[in-house]
């Protein structure tokens, strides 16, 4: 009956029994159709259920793990190892710089993608690289339309690279570029440069001077002029005070006060110690450079004369020595002014003939001038053809060392625009006399003795230089040194010769046999059997001028010999 029926255990997870809900049983072993295990809940990766308590993201219950989720209950994703559509590549790994990055692309899939420039498998840019990048200056690759690259120094090329990756000599004209004929040769018609040849210019230029040294002519002076002055000529040179350079005695001259020395002045003067006696000017106003002259308004100068310049900046007043008992001579600077005429009379200077030279040795010139920078135009509108010399002369009044530069110019014939040149120099040299203070400081000094009185004097020492007497021409005669070392048992200045026998023309000597230089002042005495005939005193110290041609009374310095 009934009571002998016998029930079984009920249906359980791991009773090797597939019962629902359950997709595998036992747990540990593969599950139905698939390599992946039984879980404990009787569960697997494949059953076709998301179990995302056991950390599926999906369960698509096939075997094909390249769909859309994988046979572990993965979905696909870049680096997972497997290449899925969309990615032309998938390595696994984190390693951007292999073939594959990690974005799943690679350079050459056919598509550019952000990191490229372009891929040389896209037909859209066929000028790819195979590095993904465009062709451009400075990648070390020459591409059309370049003609070198990278930019800079090309080995066997004196040119270097542009910027633009050509260079010039690449046989293209670009950038500026008047030729370029893509050789090294630089004498045909286009230079290595990349510039026509030159026109054939070759012109020379030789300028002389004759005599290219001058003894200067003495400028006019008190002396020159028998100390009669009537007009003094001066020109407004605005160098103020301290330009002041002259030979009189700084108690004789004054300078005060100061002016502009840009603007132009009005100018008075007027003689006396304290400038109270009026003189003539002419014209009272003068711009820098101008000239004015002073006359007196009697017969002659007073002793101190003043002059006065006034102007927006103020007044400078100058004051020197008119009696001729001081130096006075052309070329003397008081201040402001600077005297350039002495009645009337400027600075005569010395004629120089200058000679300018001029050679083609180029093609044809035409309208040839030579232009002297301190003479002015020479010659204008010349032809001169090639091999042609032709010389040109002028005549200049040279008063000091003068340095003159020529320039020669023309048209090169057949080539508009084109100027030939040539420049050169000429120096004339004013020496010192010869024989003078310039060389230093007298040690023997030889006087030709020509009879004359005082009168006869014509030197630059003013009162410094004194003579009394005249010989009349008497002769012989004998000259004897009254000055310090010239007397005793042994003189140290000597006088030669020392007797009674110097004729009119002959020469006698003044020697410091005993010291270096003669003294400052040199006392001579001239006398004929005892009697004196004439005394002189001579400034030798150099403090007052003293040079060859210079008279003081009957004795006339020949030969000046300074201290070695």
């Amino acid at each position: 009956g009934i009571d002998n029926i016998v029930f079984g255990e009920p249906p359980s997870c791991g009773d090797g029994k597939i019962n629902p809900p359950e997709t595998c049983d036992p747990p540990g072993q593969p599950g139905p159709n698939s390599a992946n295990i039984c879980r404990a809940d009787c569960t697997y990766c494949g059953d076709g259920n998301e179990d995302p308590q056991h950390g599926e993201e999906c369960d698509d219950g096939d075997s094909d793990n390249f769909d859309e989720c994988r046979n572990d209950c993965t979905k696909p994703f870049c680096g997972d190892g497997i290449k899925d559509p969309g990615e032309s590549c998938d390595d696994g790994n984190t390693n951007n710089n292999d073939d594959c990055r990690n974005d799943c692309t690679f350079c050459g899939d056919g598509n550019k993608d952000p990191s490229e420039e372009c891929d040389p498998n896209d037909p859209a840019t066929p000028d790819c690289r195979d590095d993904c990048t465009l062709p451009r200056c400075g990648d070390d690759i020459v591409d059309p339309p370049e003609t070198c690259d990278p930019p800079g120094p090309i080995p066997g090329r004196a040119n270097e690279c542009r910027s633009t990756c050509t260079f010039c000599g690449d046989g293209i004209v670009n950038n500026g570029e008047q030729c370029d004929d893509g050789n090294d040769i630089d004498t045909d018609t286009c230079r290595n440069d990349c510039t026509p040849p030159a026109p054939k210019c070759n012109l020379l230029l030789d300028k002389t001077a004759d005599p290219e040294t001058l003894i200067p002519t003495p400028a006019p002076s008190c002396q020159s002029e028998d100390k009669d002055l009537n007009s003094l000529t001066f020109r407004y040179t605005g160098g103020g005070c301290g330009a002041s350079d002259n030979s009189q005695d700084a108690k004789k001259t004054s300078c005060s006060g100061s002016i502009d020395p840009s603007a132009a002045v009005t100018v008075s003067a007027a003689g006396g110690g304290s400038g109270d006696k009026p003189y003539n000017v002419s014209p009272t106003s003068v711009g820098p450079g101008g000239e004015f002259t002073v006359t007196p308004q009697g017969s002659s100068f007073q002793s101190d004369s003043w002059v006065f310049l006034k102007n927006g900046g103020g007044e400078e007043k100058n004051k020197f020595h008119t009696s001729c008992s001081q130096p006075l001579e052309v070329g003397d600077v008081f201040g402001s002014v600077t005297l350039v005429g002495i009645n009337g009379k400027g600075q005569s200077g010395n004629t120089v003939t200058y000679s300018y030279e001029v050679t083609n040795l180029g093609d044809a010139i035409t309208g040839l001038s030579v232009v002297d920078d301190k003479l002015g135009t020479i010659a204008s509108g010349v032809d001169i053809g090639n091999g042609q010399t032709k010389t040109f002369t002028k005549d200049a009044t040279i008063t000091e060392t003068t340095t003159n530069v020529a320039t020669a110019k023309g048209d090169l014939l057949g080539a508009p625009g084109v100027t030939c040149e040539a420049t050169d120099t000429a120096t004339v040299t004013v020496a010192p006399p010869p024989g003078s203070c310039a060389d230093g400081k007298p040690k023997t000094l030889v006087f030709k003795y020509t009879g004359e009185s005082c009168a006869a004097s014509n030197n630059q020492q003013g009162d410094k230089a004194k003579c009394s007497g005249d010989p009349n021409f008497a002769a012989p005669i004998k000259v004897t040194c009254t000055s310090k070392d010239c007397t005793g048992s042994s003189p140290k200045i000597v006088v030669i010769p020392s007797d009674q026998s110097v004729k009119v023309g002959e020469t006698v000597k003044v020697d410091a046999a005993g010291r270096d230089t003669l003294h400052s002042n040199t006392k001579l005495k001239l006398t004929q059997n005892g009697v004196t005939l004439q005394e002189l005193e001579i400034h030798t110290s150099c403090s007052q001028p003293l040079a060859v041609g210079d008279q003081y009374g009957s004795l006339l310095l020949v030969e000046f010999i300074p201290e070695q």
